[in-house]
């Protein structure tokens, strides 16, 4: 800076070397003095960028030391600045201008050192060593890891079936944290998960806060499976992990019924279990019988994962009012929209149950009665009847097969026919609540066997109708026979045909005298009745088959005895079964009817033995009271010497003979 007038001053700015003034008299020097000071600070702000020729990249962990090194000439000078955020200059020549309790310095010959104490966030600049003309700039990065970390899900309660977002926060980093996701089911498996979205947010001390997100749906097979988010600063050695365990509530599994037996009969205990497992919170469970409310057991047990697993629990004496009652559980917690509800219809086998009406009957003895009466009866799935199973047939002829079978059921009975090989055309199809048959067309290809199965609304039949299809033959003996109990003389014997032989077959009934046999009933049917059999007498019979093709070849049955006893007990009791005469339990009956009976008789005869002997004994007295009324008075008179006076005595009538109603009351008593 050069001055015109009479003073001359020439002044020369040299930051290496401090100001010097040039002029010609001291009153300039004077001048150049004062200024000099000034100067100095102003050259503090000069910045000299064409010299600028080092460049120090710096990073340090928060509280941390920090060095910063500039060389410098001999008896060089060096200004410490801070660039940005409001800082300025530090130290100057060697002495700190300001936050001392911050920085520290350190001179040396060669050598000048500005040392951060205790570096945070908010040091991270670009700091400058001003030498002369030259410039050295320093750019502090200081690294933080997270001042917090943590995984969170929604609020409120998580429910099965429903998308939840998870999401995992590393607070006031520097840099932004790097966030990673995987997934550990239960089963041990490992799954990496991408994230759905992220954010980072600045912070006014330089900081960054960094948000990652995910969406997983809540299916049952994540419950309890394990989410984990991995937090990593590389710059500060930062790397932590935080867990989340995937709890929410669950409906109920598929809820069932069990019971102590697929069969129930009639006065047994029934008892009905209504399962609903694995859910969170536990399952509510109610029962109904028919729509009305019961009250259960109810067991409850808590599962290691925190699910519960319900029971309620019911006991009842079954009876036949409880065939086909409809038990039903309904379920619910607070997961399920709607109750879940599971049934079960109860089948109870129970005796059959008669339902009669009184009716006065006329009835002469010798004839026959006939009681017709209605019956309940328990459902039940179908099976055979008696019934022919043996059918004959020629090789490609066509043969008419009948399968009947026994189905208590309110349902239509289906028929399913099977064979190794035929055809089946055709059908025909009865039913009625208790029995049902079904007829087809067989056309025989090869001999063998034939198996029809039924089912109704209770199930399929245990067992097939198997029927076996043989070559023409001679006619073979009737099965199955069965004999009524004697009654008045008559017995009636029923069997089953067993096999025909494929044509028209005759049915003989034999009886045997001493050693012979003879024939005594023939029909084209094994049905007899006999009539007149003697009381206390024994019969042996038997029965034939022979068909008209194969005359000569007849088969018997075995021998059959009948028993008919001395005295047959008169009954007014009707039945359609079918029983031998060789039951020990029917001669007990027999026996205590008899007994019963006979005690009846002796009470009866008593009773009017009783009767006739009071009605005598009133009828008496009734007659001597009528005598005294009708007998004279006596005059009293004095005694003589020929003994008592006749008239002294009571005057007796003759006895009378009783008169003709009194006869006729007393034999009708």
């Amino acid at each position: 800076m050069e001055r015109g007038g009479d003073h001359m001053v020439r002044l020369k700015c040299q930051i290496l070397y401090g100001i010097e003034c040039f002029s010609p008299d001291q009153k300039a020097a004077n001048f150049c003095s004062d200024v000099k000071l000034i100067i100095s600070i102003a050259t503090l702000y000069i910045k000299v960028t064409e010299s600028r020729n080092e460049i120090v990249k710096i990073k340090e962990q928060s509280g941390k030391r920090v060095e910063l090194t500039c060389r410098k000439p001999f008896q060089s000078r060096i200004v410490w600045d801070q660039k940005n955020h409001g800082g300025g200059v530090i130290a100057l020549f060697g002495i700190l201008r300001r936050d001392k309790w911050k920085y520290d310095i350190i001179v040396e010959d060669t050598r000048e050192t500005l040392i951060i104490l205790a570096a945070v966030v908010e040091d991270s600049d670009t700091y400058e060593c001003l030498i002369g003309a030259e410039t050295k700039q320093f750019f502090v990065e200081i690294y933080v890891e997270p001042w917090d970390t943590k995984i969170s899900t929604p609020r409120g309660t998580l429910v099965e079936e429903s998308f939840l977002n998870i999401s995992c926060t590393a607070q006031s980093s520097r840099p932004a944290a790097n966030i990673t996701w995987t997934l550990t089911t239960t089963n041990g498996t490992i799954l990496e998960l991408d994230e759905n979205g992220s954010q980072t947010k600045a912070h006014d001390n330089k900081t960054l806060t960094r948000t990652s997100t995910i969406k997983i749906f809540a299916s049952r097979e994540l419950y309890s499976a394990k989410i984990e988010c991995r937090i990593r600063v590389n710059q500060v050695n930062y790397d932590v992990t935080r867990t989340k365990y995937l709890i929410f509530n669950l409906k109920p599994t598929l809820p069932y019924i069990t019971s102590n037996g697929n069969i129930v009969k009639e006065s047994s205990t029934v008892t009905l279990v209504c399962h609903a497992d694995d859910s969170r919170p536990p399952a509510r469970l109610q029962w109904f019988r028919n729509g009305y409310s019961l009250l259960g057991k109810i067991k409850m047990i808590q599962n290691d994962n925190s699910t519960y697993n319900v029971e309620n629990e019911i006991n009842f004496i079954a009876s036949s009012f409880d065939d086909g009652a409809i038990y039903m559980c309904r379920i619910n917690n607070e997961v399920l929209q709607d109750p879940i509800k599971i049934s079960k219809k109860l089948a109870v086998q129970y005796k059959p149950i008669t339902v009669t009406k009184q009716r006065v009957v006329a009835v002469e003895e010798g004839n026959e009665l006939l009681l017709q009466y209605d019956y309940k009866t328990n459902p039940n799935t179908p099976y055979c009847k008696r019934q022919t199973m043996k059918y004959a047939g020629l090789l490609n002829s066509t043969i008419e097969l009948v399968c009947r079978v026994n189905s208590f059921s309110n349902s239509p009975t289906t028929f399913n026919w099977s064979s190794i090989s035929g055809d089946f055309t055709g059908m025909t199809y009865q039913s009625d609540r208790t029995h049902s048959y079904h007829k087809i067309n067989y056309t025989v290809e090869e001999y063998g066997k034939v198996s029809c199965s039924a089912s109704n609304g209770i199930g399929r039949m245990k067992e097939d109708c198997v029927f076996e299809i043989l070559p023409p033959g001679p006619a073979e003996a009737p099965i199955d026979c069965q004999i009524t109990k004697p009654i008045n003389g008559r017995v009636s014997i029923e069997c089953v045909e067993s096999f025909t032989g494929g044509y028209k077959t005759t049915y003989s009934l034999f009886t045997k005298s001493s050693t012979d046999w003879s024939r005594t009933k023939e029909n084209n049917s094994p049905y007899f009745a006999l009539n007149s059999l003697k009381s206390g007498q024994k019969y042996l019979i038997k029965i034939c088959a022979l068909n008209i093709k194969y005359k000569t070849e007849s088969d018997c049955t075995e021998e059959f005895e009948i028993t008919v006893p001395s005295e047959n007990i008169a009954t007014t009791t009707a039945t359609s079964k079918k029983i031998t005469t060789s039951s020990t339990e029917n001669s007990k009956y027999i026996i205590i009817g008899a007994i019963l009976g006979g005690a009846l008789f002796i009470v009866i005869v008593s009773l009017i033995v009783f009767i006739c002997m009071k009605k005598n004994a009133k009828t008496a007295a009734a007659e001597e009271n009528a005598n005294n009324y009708f007998t004279p008075p006596v005059q009293p008179r004095a005694p003589t010497d020929d003994g008592p006076n006749p008239r002294s005595q009571r005057y007796i009538p003759p006895p009378t003979e009783p008169q003709p109603n009194e006869i006729q009351e007393r034999e009708i008593v």
